[in-house]
């Protein structure tokens, strides 16, 4: 927000997307990481959890156009 120049107008949306993700992956790493041995099958899951989150942010706009509705144009404030 600091170089971005403009005022930052966020919502909920992106911190649950991303939250949602982080929390899915720590669990499943947690999970699999209990018997001291990743296998490959356990690495093959995660780097799929790796590519849909690539997914998800490549198609973004029109996820956030869903879930948000009108509100996904919010523009900032005058300052």
């Amino acid at each position: 927000a600091v170089f971005a120049g403009q005022t930052l107008v966020l919502t909920w949306y992106p911190l649950f997307r991303d939250g949602t993700f982080y929390a899915a992956c720590l669990g499943f790493l947690a999970a699999i990481a209990y018997d001291s041995r990743i296998d490959l099958w356990e690495a093959i899951v995660m780097l799929i959890f790796y590519v849909l989150y690539i997914c998800l942010m490549v198609f973004d706009e029109q996820i956030k156009a869903r879930v948000l509705g009108p509100a996904s144009d919010v523009t900032p404030p005058d300052s």
